[in-house]
């Protein structure tokens, strides 16, 4: 899905403490915290089959050397930093963030976000050749359902069709107004075409297109749709999908498109 991305990044890094015994385990995996660290909250959050924990603490340290702290102390256990500054270890990641204002009595407050990769089998698993039937908006009619999930504010999806995007995009503008909803905004079909071949063995033109709609209602609910499609020989759209090839030498045409959708209830869900 490609709803909800998050650019957070922030390492955790050192401070050389006099004691080797300076550093506690949070609830978490495995995850050094100075000494004199006090937990102020945590907030255990899911989405499908994705699991998250954020802590937030507070040290009397300075950012400075609570940076030092983590750079080192979590390298002795075994974390790895990526090059978005996310602490690694087997299939957890670790965001490390610190707060820009300090508590009353000067603390530094500093977050940490901790996650394990969804598997990929998980994912497959949730798929449905026949998707589960919506109440608050139509379904794309023989599209394969990639996921759906709850959210705090509504529900989440991803869907799949053959279809091209117009014939998504064009489905969804004029049947979103017989479950009640109003266009709010729209960013127009942008297509983009892969020069380069991806294959040596297949020369066609690949094109990428994608575009968005919002709906709202005066309920206050609100429905967002991203499209997101590859055309183009059937193997070029199979190695874009990291799927296997089909037929090196098949220059059939094929259209592959993503329906993302991200539902609000609103102030209906205050009701």
């Amino acid at each position: 899905m490609r709803v909800f991305k998050s650019s957070i990044i922030i390492m955790g890094l050192i401070l050389v403490f006099c004691l080797k015994c300076s550093c506690l385990l949070a609830a978490t995996k495995s995850i050094p915290l100075p000494a004199d660290s006090v937990k102020i909250s945590q907030e255990d959050s899911s989405l499908g089959p994705f699991k998250s924990t954020t802590e937030v603490y507070q040290s009397f340290l300075s950012q400075k050397k609570l940076e030092e702290f983590f750079k080192k102390e979590m390298k002795l256990a075994g974390w790895e930093k990526d090059k978005k500054g996310i602490f690694v270890k087997d299939d957890y990641k670790i965001s490390i963030i610190f707060g820009p204002v300090k508590t009353s009595k000067g603390a530094t407050l500093f977050l940490i976000n901790n996650h394990k990769d969804i598997d990929q089998q998980q994912l497959l698993a949730e798929r449905k050749i026949k998707p589960d039937k919506l109440s608050f908006m139509p379904i794309y009619p023989q599209s394969v359902q990639n996921f759906l999930w709850d959210t705090p504010t509504g529900v989440m999806g991803s869907y799949e069709t053959t279809s091209s995007i117009y014939d998504a995009v064009f489905f969804y503008k004029s049947s979103m107004l017989n479950y009640g909803w109003t266009l709010y905004s729209e960013i127009p079909i942008k297509e983009t075409t892969v020069k380069e071949p991806i294959d040596e063995r297949n020369k066609m033109p690949t094109i990428t297109r994608v575009a968005t709609l919002r709906f709202n209602k005066k309920t206050g609910e609100s429905c967002f749709l991203m499209f997101n499609s590859i055309s183009g020989n059937l193997d070029q759209v199979a190695l874009l999908k990291g799927e296997q090839l089909v037929d090196p030498k098949n220059e059939a045409i094929s259209h592959k498109t993503n329906i993302s959708v991200a539902y609000n209830e609103g102030k209906k869900n205050n009701k």
